[in-house]
């Protein structure tokens, strides 16, 4: 029997009240069918195992799933791979930190990860009906893992639902080649609510997907590297800051990137397009405080890929605005606080019919002063103590018991409402409140059923829906 499915994703990303750091998850929600990391989390003993075997069992039963990994410090000696639909959240009072010790081996030279998002578990493939063992070599295994595995599958355009949220980084002396993450997904991934602290590291996000949230790197010499996604899709970046990077904040090229409510300070650069590359980029609520060289590097400022905006963006002793590699032009800023409402360098058209010409346009002011940060972008959840579990009120999720009077029930009296993993039949629409928050941690695997032929949805008529 056929079914049409509604993922529940209100928790694609989870947003913090408070500052870096804050908790997100003070509490695991219950759920029978999330795996919980069990290591000693000390800081000092080997805890890669433990971490890689919760996230392997996770997908056990299923093409993805969940993992709780509790408050505490967790010593990484090798490359954590995340498997696709794979999505690990901290969870207690303080965040979970991953740390790579002083000098560790395979760290110290060319590009590694201390976690990487994946194409296949190990023995799979990603191509469909065919097993690895029919495929003579992986084309393209990841190249940043250690220790390097040429069984693995590098993420492509097809890796769905992965995530990590609520964990922070730390990377110790001695390890220049390092990087936090290698985020090379596609859609509906994500990464929230983290702390990269780089100290020697490269960079703590390196090639990104889709869409970060509520990210704050400290130190290293990048905080993120990238290029263009997994599947020439933009990446997106929100509430994030950036401090204290030796080289620029974010180095790029045809990421398409987009920032919203997103500060960098105490850094060379802000923003810098490799040579010889365009990108079509979006800033909106960008903020630049001591950015000693520019506060975006322009590269092949006369090709049509090119294309820079920014909106309301405020700058302070960022003397100039704007730098344009290849002819060496600058916009500078305006005083040592600035705003700039309005920013766009491309190819301009001005009306059906003319030829094109390429221009830079600038809308800036002098400011006294900065105003305040603004509030985050993303509201945020409520806490888990909060959080109603549905099966409490007799709601099953086994994809063939109805589920709609419970579920309901569920709902109109409690305002926040957890799904655990499950597929969850319905057979007549659920009524939302005004402030209803309902809530799930994995959307291919939480699921709204609605069966085919369900009598309340049969023949013709006015359209009625599943979640109202």
């Amino acid at each position: 029997m056929r079914t049409h499915l509604l993922p529940i994703v209100a928790l694609t990303m989870v947003a913090t009240s408070a500052f870096a750091s804050t908790s997100a998850f003070e509490s695991a929600p219950a759920d029978p069918r999330a795996v919980t990391v069990k290591a000693k989390a000390d800081g000092k003993a080997d805890d890669s195992d433990a971490i890689q075997q919760a996230i392997d069992k996770s997908t056990e039963q299923s093409p993805g799933g969940v993992v709780f990994l509790p408050s505490g410090r967790y010593r990484i000696t090798r490359s954590i791979l995340v498997w696709p639909g794979v999505r690990v959240y901290g969870v207690g009072k303080t965040r979970p930190v991953l740390v790579l010790g002083n000098n560790t081996p395979g760290f110290d030279k060319g590009l590694a990860s201390m976690v990487a998002f994946v194409g296949a578990r190990r023995g799979m493939s990603v191509l469909p009906q065919v097993q690895q063992t029919q495929i003579p070599r992986v084309p393209f295994p990841p190249p940043t893992i250690v220790p390097l595995d040429p069984k693995i599958w590098d993420a492509n355009p097809g890796t769905f639902y992965s995530a990590m949220s609520n964990v922070d980084f730390e990377i110790g002396a001695g390890n220049p080649a390092a990087t936090g993450i290698r985020f090379r997904t596609a859609q509906h991934a994500f990464l929230s609510n983290m702390d990269f602290n780089l100290g020697s590291g490269f960079a703590g996000i390196y090639q990104a997907g889709n869409v970060v949230h509520n990210l704050h790197f400290h130190g290293g010499r990048y905080g993120i590297v990238t290029e263009k996604p997994s599947p020439a899709w933009q990446f997106t970046l929100i509430d994030s800051t950036f401090d204290g990077q030796k080289s620029a904040a974010i180095r790029e090229h045809e990421a398409q990137l987009t920032l919203v409510n997103v500060a960098i300070r105490d850094v060379p650069v802000g923003i810098e397009i490799d040579k010889g590359y365009s990108d079509w980029f979006w800033g909106k609520d960008v903020r630049f405080e001591n950015v000693r060289e520019a506060g975006i590097v322009i590269s092949n400022e006369t090709n049509v890929y090119t294309q820079i905006g920014f909106q309301n963006a405020l700058a302070k002793n960022t003397p100039v605005f704007a730098k344009f590699r290849d002819s060496g032009k600058t916009v500078k800023g305006q005083a040592s606080a600035y705003e700039v409402s309005d920013f766009s360098h491309g190819l301009f058209v001005p009306a059906a019919g003319q030829l094109g010409h390429f221009d830079t346009r600038n809308e800036m002011a002098a400011l006294g002063s900065l105003p305040a940060p603004k509030a985050l972008a993303i509201r945020a959840l409520p806490p888990v103590k909060q959080w109603s579990n549905a099966r409490d009120a007799g709601v099953v999720g086994d994809g063939k018991t109805d589920d709609t009077a419970a579920l309901q029930k569920a709902i109109d009296t409690h305002r926040v409402v957890y799904l655990p993993l499950g597929v969850y039949r319905v057979t007549d629409t659920i009524q939302l409140k005004k402030d209803s928050v309902l809530i799930g941690l994995q959307p291919s695997l939480t699921q709204l059923s609605l069966a085919d032929n369900t009598p309340a949805y049969a023949g013709v008529g006015e359209p009625k829906s599943l979640l109202k």
